[in-house]
């Protein structure tokens, strides 16, 4: 699921012309990854103020869901949670991942999940660390 979750970013970037101009413009490249990851959370309905925190100072973005839309079709049919023991998001995790991996400045980037609403958390958060080059 991961990968699917990479594949679906790249098919966004591929027929969506504001971030294709995104991705072409010439801005500071952390200010590049905070647009995309503003644009990535207002497409998808979620509130920014909510939903991630930037700290760029350190190439670092947290995003916060805490109706995560992989896991809420698990936990609304009320089936048994006990199976699952770590995070479990690995869609959405591609997705996080990518947002970023498409921005030609990054040479690198990584997602961790690393709460999961599967587990009996509050929300599912992930980390996505990215180092420019």
């Amino acid at each position: 699921m991961f990968r699917a979750g990479i594949d679906t970013i790249r098919v966004v970037v591929d027929h969506v012309p504001e971030f294709q101009s995104l991705i072409a413009m010439d801005i500071d490249p952390k200010e590049k990854v905070k647009f995309a990851y503003f644009g990535y959370v207002t497409g998808s309905k979620d509130d920014p103020d909510k939903t991630i925190e930037f700290h760029l100072d350190q190439n670092e973005i947290v995003m916060h869901f805490p109706e995560c839309n992989e896991c809420w079709e698990i936990i609304e049919e009320g089936k048994n949670l006990s199976g699952f023991t770590k995070p479990s998001c690995s869609y959405v995790r591609g997705l996080v991942y990518q947002v970023a991996g498409v921005i030609k400045e990054v040479k690198s980037v990584t997602s961790k999940e690393e709460t999961c609403r599967l587990t009996g958390a509050e929300e599912c958060r992930f980390r996505i660390t990215f180092e420019l080059g």
